[in-house]
């Protein structure tokens, strides 16, 4: 879009970053153009015929039978589930599921890697950070791993662990 600025002396006057906010309220609909090709008049007729057919019809009957069936139901209940323990939904406490993770409020991990397990139970909360410390210079950083050691780390600071 070009504009033209008159620069009088009643324009020398204003103040520019009113002129700045003039410009910035005018809106302009993005210029759209209409394919009036006779190909594309003839694909489109083409799609709604198809759109329109008995075939199609059924289809769409079927699909929303499958949908609302038990197993359809069932299926999304696992998704669900398996997007929860994957750290979905709030699964942790603090940080996340393939990073440094709280769980159950009952250990601190990296992600499914067993051996960087460190379970609270009955444990004083500076030997778990002392182990946390020592898990963390053994596995792979990225700036993601940081953020959710520091997050595990700062929820054993609160939590009193």
């Amino acid at each position: 879009m070009q504009t033209h600025v008159d620069y009088t002396q009643h324009n020398k006057s204003q103040n520019v970053s009113n002129i700045y906010q003039r410009k910035q309220n005018v809106i302009e609909p993005p210029v759209q153009f209409t394919n009036n090709r006779p190909e594309t008049a003839a694909q489109r007729k083409l799609q709604e015929t198809a759109n329109n057919s008995s075939q199609v019809s059924q289809l769409r009957a079927l699909q929303e039978m499958t949908n609302n069936s038990p197993q359809a139901k069932r299926t999304t209940q696992l998704q669900q589930y398996v997007f929860q323990l994957a750290g979905g939904g709030n699964a942790y406490n603090a940080g996340e599921g393939a990073y440094w993770h709280v769980h159950h409020k009952d250990h601190v991990k990296f992600g499914g890697l067993g051996e960087t397990r460190i379970n609270f139970n009955g444990r004083k909360r500076n030997w778990v950070l002392k182990q946390l410390h020592k898990m963390r210079n053994n596995t792979p950083q990225s700036k993601k791993g940081a953020e959710t050691y520091r997050a595990c780390r700062e929820y054993i600071l609160k939590n009193g662990i």
